[in-house]
């Protein structure tokens, strides 16, 4: 009987344990030589790129096609929830990039993330 109850109760914190999700982190360099950083929960996203002048114009090229409303260095949804700030320190450029779900819907959150990742792909591949 105590095996039993063992096993009932093994099971249980088990699937306590692996139902819940767990945060994503991921830090590199690409190829082309740009650093990044890459984190993720189950509402928010936060992204880091850190390149040379050589990959400047292809990655601001792409941020731009995925957020086409970039106005100088910074782009903010209308509810503050996605943002990013470009940083242009000699010949280097850094990319922060952050999602925060608050009080928009999650159909929006992961219409919005599915962009984020479509990006940061782009950037990675």
């Amino acid at each position: 009987m105590k095996k039993i109850l063992l096993i009932i109760i093994f099971y249980s914190m088990s699937t306590n344990i692996f139902s819940q999700s767990l945060p994503i982190a991921v830090a590199n360099v690409t190829k082309t030589g740009i650093t990044y950083s890459y984190s993720e929960t189950s509402d928010a996203i936060a992204i880091s790129l850190a390149y040379g002048e050589s990959s400047k114009i292809d990655v601001i090229k792409k941020l731009k096609n995925t957020f086409p409303k970039i106005e100088d260095n910074t782009y903010t949804l209308d509810n503050q929830n996605l943002y990013f700030i470009i940083n242009e320190i000699n010949n280097s450029t850094k990319i922060d990039l952050k999602l925060k779900q608050t009080h928009n819907s999650k159909e929006e959150f992961n219409e919005i993330q599915t962009k984020i990742k479509h990006f940061f792909k782009s950037i990675i591949e």
